[in-house]
């Protein structure tokens, strides 16, 4: 590299440089001036490489720094500082130097764990519309993705970055017409006619939602969904006959229209378990590993893929998203920190909480029911134990993630309701409507307290954080509290007309808000009983909402909703935390919770949820740390 080089390479690649163009709009352009300095260079050099990536990376995220740009160097930061190419983790290095050093006290998004798709990846190109679209099939020879916006035909150009007005996709006709009847069936009908040709089966208590014909017309493929909404499935039919060639089933709804390859020798179908790619041939199903698949598409060569996510699209190399290896479906999606912040539950995996990494997977599935699914309480991640009510009971350490314990001769469906300590040693179990509730060891399943209500029936329950006293809300009103220890009764609490669905202890245990159906929010000492406060319920409450004509209010004990009670007449309540989250159109914006002023944005979805430190973040895909709170940025 020759010293003019060098400089180049310094200028372009700066991070006063990148925020200019970034400001001005024109990163594309600046892309360009990468990609030519890179040419200029020799073809194996790291250098050369690097401009390449950081090309590629700039492009990964085009459309979301049009939007914020100041964001830019915490995305290249954290789409290059997990790079192998030791150029870019340097320059990632610079850029969070300079943006430190010229924004002193701003919000950094310091990302833990690296991207799910590297610059260079499977992941292509990545657009966000203004509005919310509909993704038009297949991708045009020109490689230009067609959207449909509220009945005005777009085309991205995802090289170039562009959207523009132009014509609709030609949909090709075909001789038969698939008509669904949901939980009746669906036929193949004529379409000139309108006249039924073939009747098509449809898995007993199945749903058939959508379906669509191969290129030349010769297959069709219908998708649907169980009874209780805990399968999908998938079946292959011959046109001409209405023959059953495959049929595939998913662990979850297939709600979205499936589509064929143009050689049709491929069927991709989105699941809210991830998309599903089927072989209609040999009959192979695979699960690629992409989960936010509401709509898809192929490219006209078949060899690119095009997903989108309501306001997201994205560009996919199909051969390099395959060579990542099938994944095994999602079966379960839980997210949850121990109270003291060191471990994470995310999807099948145990993390640690402080750094997202990954450090044991969990057997973690979804049981099938035969009514309503499981209990609103069925998994927790305590300071010693996780633990899941689904098909049995699975005990694992929350250390280690070691199992310890599965017991499946227990079964608790919809209609109980269950609470656990804060440790996730002991839990309780009542069935709604009856007057008994037991509380047991998790590891053992040993009885430790059988209590029997005196007067009403079950409707919530909560154990406080020791697991020594449950207190049981019915379902007129009254709240028992019990001891564990002794199986007596201590004190029964009158006050409330309605019933109580919704009870939480504070973090030192001392005391117990209550929120009844449609009625104030009341607090009590424990274990005395002594009524301390009571008053409505009204917008300080995170959790409350309106439904129906008869604007009934119900409140649910979430971390926020507590939060927001902390101090109220004593009551200990989880920490505050300095930010908020939101996910608007793909995009993850953080406040200040205080100000609500835009305190950063970040490329990534949620859910999100705050470790109890408050400044740390995880989603199923993300761990990131909000470093600096002094000054909220505004959005340009």
């Amino acid at each position: 590299m020759t010293d003019e080089q060098r400089r180049a390479f310094e200028l372009l690649s700066s991070g006063t440089t990148l925020e200019e163009a970034a400001a001005r709009g024109e990163l594309a352009a600046h892309r360009g001036r990468l990609l030519a300095l890179s040419e200029e260079l020799p073809p194996d050099s790291r250098f050369a490489t690097a401009l390449q990536e950081l090309s590629a990376a700039l492009l990964l995220d085009l459309a979301f720094l049009r939007t914020y740009p100041e964001a830019i160097l915490q995305v290249l930061h954290w789409r290059c500082a997990f790079h192998d190419n030791p150029v870019l983790a340097e320059l990632a290095q610079r850029w969070r130097e300079e943006r430190t050093t010229a924004r002193p006290g701003s919000v950094w998004v310091h990302a833990l764990l690296p991207p799910p798709h590297a610059p260079g990846g499977p992941l292509l190109a990545e657009l966000r519309t203004a509005r919310p679209h509909e993704l038009l099939s297949p991708m045009t020879a020109e490689g230009h993705v067609v959207l449909d916006e509220r009945g005005v035909i777009r085309h991205w150009a995802p090289e170039e970055g562009t959207l523009v007005d132009g014509p609709g996709v030609a949909r090709p006709a075909h001789r038969l017409e698939l008509i669904t009847r949901g939980w009746d069936g669906a036929a193949l009908h004529d379409a000139a006619t309108g006249m039924p040709r073939h009747e098509l089966a449809i898995p007993e208590e199945g749903s058939a939602t959508s379906g669509s014909f191969s290129p030349d017309g010769t297959l069709c493929v219908l998708a649907g969904f169980g009874e209780d909404y805990n399968f999908g499935f998938l079946h292959l039919h011959e046109a001409a006959t209405g023959r059953l060639l495959h049929k595939w089933e998913g662990p979850r709804p297939f709600r979205k229209q499936p589509v064929f390859s143009p050689d049709g020798r491929h069927v991709l179908a989105p699941s809210d378990a991830g998309l599903f790619l089927c072989d209609t041939v040999t009959g192979q199903l695979e699960c690629l590993p992409i989960h936010d698949a509401q709509g898809v598409a192929f490219s006209a060569d078949g060899r690119r893929l095009v997903t989108t996510n309501e306001e997201v699209v994205r560009v996919w190399d199909l051969a390099r998203l395959r060579a990542l290896g099938p994944q095994a479906p999602e079966q379960s999606r839980p997210m949850r920190f121990s109270p003291d912040g060191r471990r994470l539950v995310a999807g099948d995996w145990l993390r640690d909480g402080a750094t997202g990494q990954r450090l044991r997977k969990l057997d973690i599935h979804r049981g099938r029911y035969l009514e309503g699914g499981p209990t609103q309480n069925w998994f927790t991640c305590g300071s010693a134990r996780i633990v899941s009510l689904e098909g049995g009971i699975h005990v694992w350490d929350t250390e280690s993630g070691k199992p310890l314990a599965h017991r499946s001769n227990v079964y608790y469906p919809y209609w109980y309701v269950t609470a656990f300590s804060a440790d996730g040693l002991r839990y309780a179990a009542g069935k709604k409507g009856d007057s008994e509730v037991k509380v047991l060891d998790v590891d053992t399943g040993e009885l430790l307290a059988e209590v029997e209500l005196a007067k009403g029936d079950i409707e919530s329950l909560a154990l406080s954080p020791e697991g020594q006293v449950l207190a049981i809300g019915t379902q007129e009103g009254p709240i028992e509290i019990w001891s564990v220890a002794s199986g007596q009764r201590l004190v029964t609490l009158s006050g409330h007309g309605a019933p109580v669905n919704e009870l939480a202890f504070s973090l030192d245990g001392r005391s117990l808000v209550s929120a009844g159906d449609n009625e104030a929010l009341r607090l009590w000492a424990i274990p005395n009983g002594a009524a301390l406060a009571s008053r409505p319920l009204d917008a300080r409450d995170p959790s409350y909402y309106q439904s129906g004509s008869g604007k009934r209010w119900t409140w649910h004990a979430t971390s926020e909703a507590l939060r927001a009670l902390s101090g109220w007449e004593g009551f200990v309540g989880p920490r505050s935390v300095p930010f908020s989250a939101e996910v608007q159109g793909g995009v993850t914006l953080f406040f200040h919770r205080k100000t609500k002023q835009l305190a950063a944005a970040f490329p990534g979805v949620g859910p999100w949820l705050p470790h109890p430190d408050g400044v740390t973040w995880a989603s199923p895909s993300a761990h990131v740390v909000l470093e600096g709170a002094a000054g909220p940025s505004q959005r340009k």
